[in-house]
C-alpha cells in the first residue's frame, strides 16, 4: 500500500472512530434500559409463551451489548491498564495454543521467528486478542493448510510483529477496508470486528496495524508498539512457560 494511500485509510479510520465512539456510548446506554425493562417483565409473569419470547429478546439484547462492547474496543475508550509483556511469550502461547485447536486437521505449519525485543506496555488479554485474530485469520485464510509465520523484531523505540499467511490473499478493495468496523466477507457468520478491534487495541496503546495482501500470494499483517518506558512500573509478565517447538 503506497504511503498516501495509507494515509488516506488512517484518516478514513480516524473518522470512522468517532462516529463509533458515539453510537457505541448511546447504544450501550439504550441497551441497558431494554435489558433491565426484559428481566422485570420476566420475573413478573407466569406465562411460559411470555416468558419463552421475553428471553429470545434478551438474549437478542445481550449479543447486541455484546456487539457494542466490541466496538469500544475499536473506539480505544476503554482499554485496560499497562503491564510489561513480552511479545515474543505472548506469541508463542498463541500459536501453541490455537493453531491446534482451529485449523480442524488442515496442515498448517508454524514458525515464530522471535527478535531480540524489549518488552511493550499492554494489557496482557488485549495484546493476546490482537494476536489471536491476526492468527485465526490467516488459518481462515488457508482452508487446505499452508504456512503461517509470525517475525518479531525492535527499532526506533518501537516493537514490530508480522503474522503471514500463504493463503488466498485479499483483493485490492478488501484490503482497503480490511480495519473498517462491521466490513466482512464472511456473510452473517462474522460481525466484521476482528480486524477493526485489532487496530482500536494498538491504537489505544500508541501502535498501530497495516496489512498487506495479493490474492493467491497470502497475506501479511503487520502492527507495533511502543517499547515500555522507565515509566511502565509493573513488572514483566510472562503467563504459562513458552513452547517455541512450534
Amino acid at each position: 500500500m503506497s504511503s498516501s494511500a495509507g494515509h488516506q485509510q488512517r484518516e478514513t479510520l480516524r473518522a470512522i472512530e468517532a462516529l463509533a465512539s458515539g453510537a457505541a456510548h448511546h447504544l450501550n446506554n439504550f441497551l441497558a434500559v431494554v435489558v433491565g425493562h426484559l428481566q422485570l417483565a420476566l420475573k413478573k409473569t407466569d406465562s411460559p409463551d411470555v416468558r419463552g419470547h421475553l428471553a429470545v429478546a434478551e438474549r437478542a439484547a445481550q449479543d447486541g451489548a455484546e456487539v457494542v462492547r466490541r466496538l469500544s474496543r475499536f473506539t480505544s475508550a476503554h482499554l485496560a491498564p499497562r503491564v510489561q509483556l513480552d511479545l515474543n511469550q505472548v506469541a508463542a502461547e498463541v500459536l501453541s495454543s490455537l493453531v491446534p485447536r482451529a485449523s480442524h486437521g488442515a496442515a498448517v505449519d508454524t514458525s515464530l521467528e522471535a527478535g531480540a525485543i524489549p518488552p511493550v506496555a499492554a494489557d496482557a488479554t488485549l495484546l493476546r486478542e490482537v494476536l489471536s485474530n491476526l492468527v485465526l485469520n490467516a488459518i481462515e485464510a488457508m482452508p487446505e493448510g499452508g504456512r503461517l509465520a509470525i517475525r518479531t523484531w525492535a527499532g526506533a523505540g518501537r516493537v514490530y510483529c508480522a503474522v503471514s499467511d500463504t493463503g488466498t490473499g485479499m483483493a485490492p478493495d478488501v484490503q482497503r477496508r480490511a480495519l473498517e468496523p462491521f466490513f466482512t466477507t464472511k456473510g452473517l457468520t462474522s460481525t466484521g470486528l476482528g480486524l477493526s478491534v485489532n487496530y482500536g487495541i494498538l491504537r489505544g496503546y500508541g501502535g498501530d496495524l497495516a496489512i498487506e495482501s495479493a490474492e493467491g500470494r497470502g497475506t501479511t499483517a503487520t502492527f507495533h508498539l511502543p517499547a515500555a518506558s522507565p515509566a511502565d512500573l509493573a513488572p514483566v509478565v510472562v503467563g504459562a512457560p513458552g513452547r517455541r517447538h512450534l
